[in-house]
């Protein structure tokens, strides 16, 4: 026992960060319970995600705190529920209601103060659109930033610019309505250099991708091009694949780094699933058993 022990010991000195595990968490936008293959999908493909809840956990009776974005999501940064947090309500024109502030503390400003490498990258959805206020993820715990600041900017999949920290980087490519540049891919790109530059050190991802938010914009249907479906339902379909070939491109980072063993990987949803853009969430019986 004594020489298991000392073994224990030296691992656990050999390797610091092993007693700080890192965190990638993928918050998805309006994605059904049912709309992946490992909660009872059957038109959807999502092979990397049903891998993922297999080789881990599902949560069956998890429950998101509101019906709508906002909410849910300040509910999820600030652990919580809808009676004590910041943010009651989506966007209604008071820019204040949908805020943070100084004290509505983040699980990134925990972690940050723990030493963590923090990064939020997608939709962040609270406050107004500059740098240098309350509201903004530089000032609620994430060292890095890349994204939209607002809610309603991130309805944009080809937006002419985003915001990387408290400066907006514009995206020539998509001026004058043009769709060129994805942004959800810019989010992946970013998603996966953060992991190659932090693998060495604790660190935090918050990846909150748009998708599969309305509108259903995607680059391209794929194999749901035969179906005999809509074509908003095609592209619903194809969003979520999207979403599904992220995550397996991430854990496949995760592997290629070692470090899959000591990261823990939460994918979930804000909400519910949407019918926005004329999806149909009866066809794919998006709900699920809810």
């Amino acid at each position: 026992e004594p020489a298991a022990e000392a073994e224990a010991e030296a691992k656990s000195t050999a390797n610091p960060a092993g007693e700080r595990p890192n965190f990638v968490v993928i918050l998805a936008d309006d994605l059904g319970y049912g709309e992946l293959g490992s909660y009872g999908q059957r038109l959807i493909k999502t092979p990397h995600l049903d891998r993922l809840a297999k080789e881990g956990l599902r949560f069956t009776d998890a429950y998101s705190t509101a019906p709508v974005c906002a909410p849910s999501r300040c509910s999820l940064l600030t652990g919580l529920h809808a009676g004590h947090s910041r943010v009651r309500d989506n966007p209604n024109g008071d820019i204040s209601t949908t805020s943070l502030r100084d004290g509505d503390t983040t699980f990134a400003e925990l972690l940050r103060a723990r030493g963590y490498r923090t990064a939020c990258i997608g939709k962040w959805g609270f406050g107004p659109e500059k740098g240098g206020q309350p509201s903004h993820p530089n000032s609620r715990g994430f060292e890095e930033f890349f994204g939209y600041i607002t809610h309603g900017h991130a309805h944009q999949y080809y937006p002419a610019y985003l915001w990387h920290n408290a400066d907006k980087v514009p995206l020539p490519e998509n001026a004058g309505g043009r769709k060129v540049v994805y942004a959800p891919d810019l989010f992946q790109e970013r998603a996966l250099t953060f992991i190659a530059e932090h693998k060495d050190e604790p660190f935090l991802l918050f990846l909150s991708t748009n998708l599969p938010h309305a509108p259903n914009a995607v680059p391209e249907i794929g194999g749901y091009a035969a179906q005999p479906w809509s074509e908003p339902n095609r592209k619903h379909a194809a969003q979520i694949t999207r979403l599904d070939e992220y995550v397996g491109a991430i854990m496949a980072a995760l592997r290629e780094h070692d470090v899959d063993g000591s990261t823990i990987v939460l994918v979930t949803s804000d909400n519910g699933p949407h019918e926005e853009g004329r999806v149909n969430p009866d066809l794919f019986r998006a709900g699920g058993p809810l």
